[in-house]
């Protein structure tokens, strides 16, 4: 229970269950698997692709350009390294990630290698030295996770690299000029969901009804509509929670600890989620005795108090009559 903001947080989770929980199979959940792409290999065509789940990477090829030829030119066992074509990690990207800690499949550092290079060229090596670089780094690898299907915010890349918003914002005007189909993606709070269950340890077979909630809570809520993608889908984690409060003191997920692992202040997720039960109790008390939810429930608009009506002037007790 969210302390004491709902009613009866068991109605509510009784009619979601009857509800939007209707048609989300519950028996043996399969866990979703996200693919790290470590095992990349080519094609009959040429083109690289990750074995285990068929995407396809644009790559260099990073293989040596020479050998030696005879008994000779073996003995002599020569450094050739003026022969070799590009390593597959530059020196430059492989310092600024070693240097934050920032340790990333080796998939995944090609996949930022490639958009780094891209954005260098289209760029013609422009507001790349010092921060500028490393925050066109951190603009790649954000991509790069929405690219592989591990979404993360830019607040959190960001951090990573430990640049401003400045930077970054320049860094994003970089990239889009090199990617400028990747200007029209938004983030949304469903895209989120996963990694936030991740960093605050809520089972990956619980995705499904939150992510039930979280479709149904959307179009319903102005501050839900107008806040961040982050705080929404933390917000609709923890409102999840309270639903089952057995799961969550479980996890030991008090509301600071729980702002603390989402990377938030609780006073964010407390606002969502108070707007969130309010939502749902209305909708509870609407649903009772039914199946199927008549529709969604919209809020009005907050009702203005009418202006106190103008009192006129006071009647005097006694009225003096004219002599």
């Amino acid at each position: 229970m969210y302390d004491g903001i709902m009613d009866n947080p068991f109605l509510i989770a009784e009619v979601f269950q009857q509800t939007l929980f209707k048609n989300i199979a519950e028996e043996n959940p399969k866990e979703e698997i996200v693919c790290t792409h470590e095992n990349i290999v080519k094609d009959d065509n040429g083109i690289n692709v990750c074995s285990e789940c068929g995407n396809e990477f644009d790559s260099l090829d990073f293989s040596k350009e020479w050998r030696n030829f005879g008994v000779f030119d073996n003995r002599l066992n020569r450094d050739q390294s003026r022969c070799h074509s590009q390593k597959s990690t530059p020196k430059g990207i492989k310092e600024v990630l070693n240097s934050h800690s920032i340790d990333l499949s080796q998939a995944l550092t090609e996949l930022v290698e490639y958009k780094f290079n891209r954005v260098l060229e289209t760029n013609e090596n422009k507001g790349f030295r010092g921060q500028g670089r490393e925050a066109t780094i951190a603009v790649c690898l954000f991509h790069a996770y929405q690219n592989i299907g591990e979404n993360r915010t830019t607040g959190y890349v960001r951090s990573l690299f430990n640049v401003n918003q400045k930077n970054m914002s320049s860094a994003m005007t970089r990239y889009y000029i090199a990617f400028p189909e990747d200007a029209t993606k938004h983030m949304t709070p469903e895209m989120l969901i996963p990694w936030i269950m991740t960093l605050t340890g809520v089972g990956v077979e619980h995705k499904a009804r939150i992510l039930a909630i979280s479709k149904y809570l959307s179009a319903t809520s102005q501050l839900v509509e107008r806040s961040n993608p982050q705080s929404v889908a933390a917000a609709t984690i923890y409102f999840y929670l309270c639903l089952f409060p057995d799961y969550k003191n479980k996890l030991g997920l008090t509301k600071t600890k729980f702002a603390e692992k989402a990377k938030l202040s609780d006073i964010t997720i407390s606002k969502i989620v108070k707007d969130m039960a309010d939502i749902s109790k209305i909708a509870a008390e609407d649903w009772k005795g039914d199946v199927q939810p008549k529709s969604k429930p919209k809020r009005g608009p907050k009702k203005t108090k009418e202006p106190a009506k103008k009192r006129g002037p006071k009647k005097n007790a006694k009225i003096n009559e004219s002599v």
